[in-house]
């Protein structure tokens, strides 16, 4: 039963590591993320403020470029949502892990403790049987 728990414990330890690594990869992704979505909107910040621009064909193409910019300033704000909540699931993950592998430890503390009982117990038994043997050929 104890070898059993051992594997198990290693297997939680296992897991509880790589949901550690998972987390810090997502909130590395999740912090590109958030640099690229700043420079996005400095970027259309900076568009929006250009001084208008006299000719129709340079205002329309200005114009197309700002709704680009904006929806790709969009698309970077849903990402670091999604990479957001990806990040809260893995910590999720690794705090169940921790959990888990933290319940396993204790089990094999506990076997292990009730363990050294009995040898202390048996122990005493082996002593008392000695002291018996011992009692009855002096008396005897």
């Amino acid at each position: 039963m104890k070898g059993v728990l051992s594997r198990l414990q290693s297997i939680r330890e296992l897991k509880k590591k790589q949901a550690w690594l998972e987390l810090i990869e997502s909130e590395r992704l999740r912090e590109e993320q958030y640099t690229h979505l700043t420079a996005l909107e400095a970027e259309v910040a900076a568009v929006r403020t250009v001084a208008d621009i006299e000719e129709a064909g340079w205002a329309a193409y200005r114009h197309s470029w700002c709704l680009q910019m904006e929806m790709r300033r969009r698309r970077a704000e849903e990402s670091l949502a999604e990479r957001t909540k990806k990040r809260e699931d893995d910590r999720v993950l690794l705090e169940s892990a921790r959990r888990e592998a933290r319940t396993i430890g204790l089990v094999l503390e506990r076997i292990e403790r009730d363990e050294a009982i009995e040898a202390r117990r048996e122990e005493g038994r082996r002593n008392d049987e000695i002291g018996t043997m011992s009692w009855w050929r002096v008396s005897g």
